[in-house]
């Protein structure tokens, strides 16, 4: 280096003897001293660069060979009810497959009202882990219009909008996206507030959301590193359809595409319509029936016709390839597929469960009736979309084991059961054992793999069902979920003054330190430390997991 006598700065030259020749004459020369200091905080400068830099170019690598994801398929009728409830449904995930990281709650009669934000301590998920809440799409009140509610929960906060002159609340996101079912553009007002408003408000948003929204709904959690993507902003990304309704629920489809991976995923849920001939025991079929039954029929049909429309309006305006997981309750009944009684319920004797499983197997596949019987496998001819395999037993309509005194009469039928994994279940006498619940899944797109189905098992009514499946990321995928994060949390530091005051802090809310071995990194500012200083590395303080999902990549 070049030296000069007049100034110590330029008198370093900590090459080959350099920096040990200074040493040795650091107490005959002040220079020398002065030198050491200056070397020893371009070297600590050096070093931090180097480390920023190096951290820059594994974030880089990483980028290009994002992680297989696992996304778990739910469908559930009436979930509010089921015997398992939510985190029960959820570790009917992670016993399918422990390594899920999203989970895809497709609901009918759903009563309305929001989600818990979170969900841990699950069987079968790692200490400290939890899920999100990340978007929530129900039908509306007025759904026959096309409308439906919409809700997402990020950073602690809630935003808000509405189409019609609905009002945002307190506490949550509702919006009202209008336009009609076939070919509608969706249009987003946002109105974000406050995410310190408490638990009051919440119960009120809540409340308030229940009022409006319901019957048929996709529900979305994830892992904190786990992303997957609903930008309804000017894109068309949701389809709703209301094809009837009920004293207790609305029915139809709700279908939204998603981006996992990098992939476009069209997930769906539907309620159809119920009704069978000779619905009663007992009645005479065919001799019996009347129209208003078969009407059912039919209109149980269109329903599914409705919500394939739906999926499919979504495959083609997707920018590239689009998967399908669809669930439902499609509502059809165990009937006669061929022969005089076709169409006529399968009633068990209830003494033979073998005989009687197999007999219900034979109308497992009718849907409903149009001219004829028509069958699922009918109507998805050439749509590359198949039912998920692997479910034995019916999961409709459920109830406890009755008394055998209950059925020892002549008159009096035996209830149904049916063996299934060790676990008998027993079914009520007076509906026909059937299979309402259903998963479906496209088979056209080599990054989906889809795993059997199993079920969370209700001890009345409808069964859960579950499914998982995983999602080969995009040769061009931009951004990995966990490496999105990664560089939020980069650009962020979680600062506390106790262990009770702790929040997030944006890039230009930090200080850069002078210490040498921090050397102009982004710190948290005079008063504040980061939360390591107060909690274990692993307990990320909630406050700040709340907000870390708001905040963008310092540019």
């Amino acid at each position: 280096g070049l030296r000069s006598h007049n100034n110590p700065l330029t008198l370093c030259d900590i090459s080959g003897m350099g920096l040990p020749y200074m040493i040795s004459t650091m107490k005959r020369s002040r220079q020398a001293f002065a030198c050491l200091i200056v070397s020893g905080l371009i070297l600590s400068s050096q070093f931090a660069l180097a480390s920023r830099v190096a951290f820059e170019e594994e974030t880089a690598a990483n980028q290009t060979s994002c992680q297989d994801q696992v996304i778990c398929i739910v469908t559930a009728n009436a979930p509010t009810t089921h015997s398992a409830g939510l985190p029960g449904l959820m570790e009917g995930c992670l016993k399918a497959d422990s390594s899920t990281q999203i989970i895809a709650l497709v609901l009918q009669d759903y009563p309305g009202g929001d989600f818990p934000h979170y969900v841990k301590h699950l069987e079968g998920l790692p200490k400290g882990a939890r899920f999100k809440l990340r978007h929530q799409v129900a039908l509306a009140e007025d759904s026959g219009k096309g409308r439906f509610c919409y809700s997402y929960f990020a950073g602690g906060s809630w935003a808000g909008a509405a189409v019609g002159g609905a009002a945002g609340f307190k506490l949550g996101l509702l919006a009202h996206l209008a336009g009609p079912v076939l070919g509608f553009s969706v249009k987003t007002l946002t109105t974000v507030v406050g995410a310190a408003v408490g638990a009051g408000a919440a119960h009120f948003a809540s409340s308030a959301v229940g009022a409006n929204c319901g019957g048929v709904g996709v529900v979305i959690y994830s892992l904190r590193k786990a992303r997957i993507e609903f930008d309804t902003e000017g894109k068309d990304v949701i389809r709703t359809a209301s094809t009837g309704t009920t004293a207790t629920t609305r029915k139809g489809t709700v279908a939204g595409r998603f981006t996992v991976n990098g992939r476009q995923l069209v997930i769906a849920s539907t309620h159809g319509a119920e009704g069978v001939r000779a619905k009663k025991r007992g009645t005479a079929c065919p001799e019996e029936v009347e129209e208003k039954d078969l009407a059912l029929e039919r209109k149980r049909v269109e329903d599914f016709q409705t919500g394939l429309q739906l999926i499919k309006e979504l495959r083609r305006s997707a920018p590239y390839q689009a998967a399908v997981l669809w669930g439902g309750d499609f509502n059809p009944r165990s009937v006669e597929p061929v022969g005089p009684r076709a169409g006529c319920p399968i009633w068990p004797g209830g003494l033979d469960p073998d005989a009687d499983l197999e007999k219900l197997q034979e109308g497992r596949w009718v849907l409903g009736s149009s001219e004829k019987l028509v069958t699922f496998a009918s109507l998805l001819a050439g749509e590359d979309i198949e039912e998920v395999a692997g479910l034995q037993c019916p999961t409709y309509k459920k109830e406890k084991q009755t008394r055998e005194e209950d059925s020892t009469g002549a008159e009096t039928p035996k209830q149904f059961r049916c063996l299934e994994d060790g676990t008998w279940m027993h079914y009520k006498v007076s509906h026909p054992p059937s299979w309402p619940d259903r998963i479906f899944h496209s088979v056209g797109q080599p990054w989906l793999k889809c795993g059997e189905v199993s079920r969370v098992a209700h001890i009345s009514d409808h069964d859960a069902l579950v499914s998982t499946c995983t999602v080969t990321p995009a040769e061009n995928a931009a951004e990995c979920g966990e490496v999105k994060e990664e560089l939020e949390e980069k650009n962020a530091r979680c600062c506390c003054s106790s262990e009770k005051d702790c929040r997030l802090l944006k890039d230009e809310e930090l200080d850069a330190s002078w210490k040498p071995w921090q050397w102009r990194e982004k710190v948290c500012p005079s008063g504040l430390h980061l939360y390591t200083h107060f909690f274990e590395p692993d307990k990320f303080p909630e406050p700040c997991a709340d907000a870390l999902d708001g905040i963008e990549s310092a540019r």
